[in-house]
């Protein structure tokens, strides 16, 4: 890892100033031109998954797709990050990009909230532009979410940042931290590799800016059979237009969405021209020597059957013991003790993370009468009421769309081999998986932080590895 306030031994002129992003993939850096006096981002692949067994290809990935972006950006494509430098650090690839001085749509929408069709529609065509430079260059994004798209300062253009490099590296704790919410589920297959991934995320993306909610999880709607909101069922003022628009983007066979960001801009295009997206039944000719127009409509081929996929991706994705996330639209707020969890309700349907963490902490002392300690011990964790413990996991499952919550955390423990028997190894390799390793700062946004992040029991004061193996015995006895 680059340590802050110092100079790197490669390339001196560049100073850490601070870590700004943990991903999946990698982690990103602020820094400063000592030289010339301007700030700038340093990438590396993310150290902490050296013990996975594909991080030596991970790493190679990292260095192949980092010099054909540096290759793309002498386009000077105005919705592209700039690339600055590529060079390795202590056998580390460092790309260096423009630091974009702005804010990523995503806290856009959190702090102002949604934005119109139009103005939604504009930056997801620009984001549109810049994806099919790189795809016609050979590189897939892979992670082209509201967070990675930076509205630049005093303008309306929008940037493409942090690209998920060597993202198609298959990886079990890579995967685990891809963010599911704006993945189309063919992306955690090894093999695929197609433009229609990159279509997905900005249909979702697009979801999440005109609602301020993402879609439900790809997965989950391919294994557990969950229904897809339509995006007017949560914002009733956008256009059907827009809606089907949406919709096909977010068709779960990559067959069936557009295959190109020439097709999905084609799509966006006919919203704004008001031309229906799907063919009207026909009408009786009137006299039969005058032909009947027919409006543009893009069409696709047929989902070809993809079971032999879908079988690797419950194997190593979805285990078969893990909880789907709850259909009901609200939460039962039961305790077996009397405890109150509308604050830590409330909080998490606003999207308060780090308040929530801190309120789960609360209430769980406080259901084990442990406020006073200010931690929990093994009789209490045995002892923990099954209704409380699954009221906060569900709260948790809820809010963050399946990304967080006791029950992911028990799957991805369980995954890696725990169980009720004290393992360091595992816990330590649990703490890594979920965001937790040694010296790693807690990421309060649903879209950057790994799966299971959060709540982060860890993060209270308790001792990660020595507690997990007890603590997800209660889950599993409680059934969550």
């Amino acid at each position: 890892m680059l340590q802050p306030g110092k100079a790197l031994k490669k390339r001196p002129q560049y100073v850490i100033e601070t870590e700004i992003g943990v991903g999946g993939f990698g982690v990103t850096y602020k820094a400063k031109h000592q030289d010339l006096n301007f700030p700038v981002v340093i990438k590396t692949p993310n150290s902490r998954l050296c013990r996975d067994a594909n991080y030596p290809k991970f790493v190679e990935g990292f260095r192949k797709e980092g010099r054909r972006l540096a290759d793309i950006t002498q386009f000077h494509h105005p919705h592209i990050v700039r690339i600055i430098d590529f060079f390795e650090e202590d056998n580390l690839p460092c790309l260096v990009m423009d630091f974009v001085k702005g804010e990523n749509l995503y806290h856009l929408v959190q702090d102002k909230g949604i934005l119109s069709e139009s103005i939604a529609i504009d930056y997801i065509k620009q984001i549109a532009d810049a994806l099919s430079l790189c795809h016609e260059n050979g590189i897939i994004h892979r992670d082209a979410h509201p967070g990675n798209m930076i509205l630049r300062e005093n303008s309306n253009t929008v940037v493409l940042i942090d690209f998920g490099l060597a993202g198609n590296v298959n990886s079990q704790s890579i995967n685990q931290a891809a963010n599911l919410a704006f993945a189309p589920w063919e992306q955690m297959l090894e093999t695929e590799k197609s433009a229609s991934i990159d279509v997905y995320t900005l249909a979702a993306s697009l979801f999440y800016l005109v609602t301020g909610d993402t879609p439900i999880a790809s997965l989950a709607r391919k294994l557990n059979n969950r229904t897809l909101i339509e995006p007017k069922e949560l914002n009733s003022r956008i256009s059907d237009r827009l809606n089907q628009a949406i919709i096909k983007g977010l068709e779960l066979e990559p067959i069936n969405r557009p295959q190109s960001m020439k097709d999905l801009r084609d799509l966006l295009d006919f919203v704004n021209k008001s031309v229906p997206i799907s063919t009207p039944q026909p009408q009786p000719r009137q006299q039969q020597n005058i032909p009947t127009p027919q409006p543009q409509t893009i069409r696709l081929p047929q989902p070809e059957n993809s079971s032999s996929f879908l079988s690797k991706v419950k194997e190593i994705f979805i285990p078969q013991s893990s909880t789907p996330q709850p259909n009901k639209p609200e939460v039962q707020l039961k305790s077996d003790v009397g405890m109150d969890y509308r604050k830590l309700r409330d909080l998490l349907k606003a999207g308060k993370w780090q308040e929530a963490d801190e309120e789960t902490a609360r209430v769980m002392l406080a259901v084990a009468k442990q406020e006073e300690e200010g931690w929990l011990q093994v009789e209490h964790i045995d002892n923990f009421p099954c209704a409380d413990l699954r009221t906060i996991d569900q709260l948790w499952v809820k809010y963050s769309n399946g990304k967080f919550g006791f029950s992911v955390q028990k799957r991805i423990y369980k995954g890696l081999g725990g169980t009720r028997s004290y393992d360091a190894k595992i816990g330590e390799a649990f703490e890594e998986t979920v965001g937790w390793g040694c010296g790693v700062g807690m990421v309060f946004q649903v879209i950057l932080a790994p799966e299971g992040h959060l709540p982060c029991w860890c993060g209270w004061g308790w001792d990660c590895k020595s507690w997990a193996c007890y603590f997800f015995s209660r889950v599993e006895t409680c059934k969550l």
